[in-house]
């Protein structure tokens, strides 16, 4: 039997691929996914935007690829329409995007990643219980994430409801890793935070993001 919550979550999914298309009519772009539909299990959901030939993406020194992971909690589905977008914006610039649950990632996922943008709900001000979470498994890998490039983004209720200190309570994190967190001078400083559903400005806003976070980790790879 299907449940319920499966069937919303393959809706859900398939308006947001209408919204945030992967590209489909460019040759080798693929969406792979492990425990379908990722979305509301908490699963995998990998989507990989192959160069067009070989070298596109790569640092031209090093002739690496860089790995930006996304990791996001999302309780109403605001704060994943957001890591969606991020990854929309990442993609311009990276040959592979990682999206993961943050009750699916792994501190393996985080060592593989060149760059980690994380997003969460605004819970108190702060950043949500699962992404807390993450942040103290990581003590396990602590110091090995140095040099890697962090961004934070959020959504919140409302506002003057705490977007900025849970965006500040995730950069902490970052910098006590000794990861390089680059800030924005014209607006968004710290990252980014919608208020409610993101609307498309603040759509806009999540793509550049990714987009300005998987350049700066693609010069440092």
């Amino acid at each position: 039997m299907v449940q319920a919550g499966v069937i919303q979550s393959v809706r859900r999914r398939e308006k947001y691929k209408r919204r945030f298309p992967l590209d489909k009519n460019r040759e080798g772009d693929v969406l792979i996914e492990k425990g379908y539909p990722p979305l509301a299990t908490g699963d995998v959901q990998v989507a990989t935007h192959l160069p067009e030939k070989r070298g596109d993406f790569m640092n031209d020194e090093t002739g690496k690829t860089t790995r930006i992971l996304i990791i996001y909690d999302s309780g109403t589905g605001n704060t994943e329409k957001m890591a969606l977008a991020v990854a929309e914006g990442a993609r311009k610039v990276t040959t592979a995007v990682i999206v993961k649950r943050a009750d699916a990632a792994t501190v393996d996922d985080m060592l593989e990643a060149d760059g980690i943008i994380l997003g969460s709900p605004t819970y108190y001000g702060l950043m949500s219980a699962n992404i807390k979470k993450l942040f103290d498994i990581s003590v396990k890998i602590h110091g090995k994430l140095s040099g890697k490039v962090g961004a934070a983004f959020t959504s919140a209720g409302g506002t003057a409801t705490g977007a900025e200190t849970t965006l500040l309570s995730i950069v902490e994190g970052l910098l006590i890793h000794g990861m390089i967190v680059q800030g924005r001078s014209d607006n968004k400083h710290y990252g980014v935070a919608c208020t409610g559903p993101p609307d498309e400005k603040g759509i806009t806003f999540c793509r550049e993001l990714g987009e300005r976070t998987a350049s700066l980790a693609n010069r440092l790879v």
